[in-house]
């Protein structure tokens, strides 16, 4: 077991070995380490780290009170427990100035011998504590610089992945129809398009053929990355039904694109989810409503998987029903149904996905509902296109405040 050791700083031969007697006499067991002036002494424990340091005040070029003051100045010094010894400065002034130096008791010659035992006995137990605290703030400190060195190595992993996110979204907005081409084939519409996270599993569709224009809007199972690798299959896959087939009926559209992601996702008779498995969450697919609008004739054809859509038509609000089957496998699987509007000029049509009416918020804390979202788009009706949008902006923050996001969000309005 390693001794503790003991410095003892004084510039009076006889005085030094008085504490060593004293020391040596009521067994303490130390090693005993000496010095004759101030100098010797922070270089002797700056070398040895000793465990208690006992100095005189008067000595010489480098006086008690400064030693204690260079000790707390170096690193390897600054802990160590230190007791002034002195039968001059015996004043409270003197005391005060003591402690303020740094030192940590006080005793007056002629030494004491069972003070001395006391204060020493006292000082080696607070050394000790001492030493206990360096070890575990040292280890503590190499903790946490490994955790320092994770942290940077994964906030490093974490850029790598929100570049390639980011890059997937400009990707993503790629494949989106272009400002240009919605202007054109519609010349009044808004898109409110906010993914919960930078790349989204909403996504929006539209083409012009003859007299007809086909306009969808999306929600894949997810968000982030998984719902957005959905949303590019489900556009490249609408892209391929009409580069094909040219199909211009809604409910015949949807249930080639449900056969194409089935095929895709292998899903198929054999692994078919029963009721408890899909209500569980086994229903990976997209949810869409999709109309074809004929220009000349003035007619809409909508047919939706679990999406309906809206229509204002003399300042009233028209829901069409969807069918309630995704695309994609599902417990129970219907044939989409299609349904058929007269139009007239200037009358708004709007398409979404749920990300608007899920989302909680409000003084309650709840979803924002399907009722209040059904008022909202028949009072922002009346507005222009671009105050629509500015309407539906501003109302969905508000009534998320400091709320998460918890979905995408995707609403698209335009005029007939």
């Amino acid at each position: 077991m390693q001794v503790p050791k003991i410095l003892i700083i004084d510039d009076e031969v006889a005085y030094l070995e008085i504490i060593v007697n004293i020391i040596e006499e009521i067994g303490v067991p130390s090693q005993i380490l000496q010095a004759f002036n101030g100098k010797s002494a922070f270089e002797i424990a700056k070398k040895e780290s000793p465990d208690l340091i006992i100095t005189d005040w008067e000595m010489g070029e480098i006086s008690g009170i400064e030693l204690i003051k260079l000790l707390k100045k170096e690193k390897s010094t600054m802990n160590i427990p230190v007791i002034m010894c002195t039968g001059i400065m015996i004043s409270s002034a003197n005391l005060a100035t003591s402690f303020n130096a740094g030192a940590v008791d006080f005793i007056r010659k002629p030494i004491d011998k069972i003070e001395l035992s006391a204060r020493i006995s006292s000082m080696l137990k607070l050394s000790k504590s001492y030493k206990k605290i360096i070890k575990q703030n040292n280890q503590l400190e190499q903790q946490n610089n490994e955790i320092n060195k994770i942290n940077i190595e994964l906030n490093k992993q974490k850029q790598k992945v929100t570049d390639s996110i980011k890059y997937a979204q400009k990707i993503q907005n790629a494949i989106l129809p272009s400002n240009e081409v919605m202007k054109e084939i519609l010349p009044e519409h808004f898109i409110f398009n906010k993914p919960k996270d930078i790349i989204s599993g909403d996504f929006y569709w539209i083409k012009k053929i003859d007299k007809s224009i086909i306009i969808a809007v999306a929600d894949c199972t997810g968000h982030g990355v998984p719902g957005a690798f959905m949303s590019l299959l489900g556009i490249t896959f609408l892209n391929e039904i009409f580069n094909k087939k040219e199909i211009l009926k809604p409910n015949h559209i949807l249930e080639e694109l449900r056969k194409q992601v089935k095929l895709s996702l292998h899903q198929s008779t054999e692994n078919k989810p029963d009721k408890s498995e899909y209500l569980s969450g086994i229903n990976d697919g997209i949810d869409i409503a999709l109309c074809v609008i004929d220009t000349e004739l003035m007619t809409l054809d909508y047919s939706g998987a679990n999406n309906p859509i809206y229509l204002i038509q003399n300042n009233q609000i028209t829901e069409l029903q969807p069918t309630e089957n995704p695309i994609g496998i599902h417990f129970d699987e219907v044939a989409f149904k299609n349904k058929k509007i007269q139009l007239s000029k200037n009358e708004s049509v709007y398409l979404f996905s749920d990300g608007f009416t899920d989302q909680f918020g409000g003084k309650n804390n709840l979803k924002f509902s399907q009722k209040r979202f059904k008022e909202l788009i028949l009072e922002i009706s009346k507005k222009t296109i671009l105050e629509q949008k500015d309407a539906l902006e501003s109302t969905f923050t508000d009534w998320k405040s400091d709320c998460k996001q918890i979905d995408d969000i995707l609403v698209i309005g335009f005029k007939i």
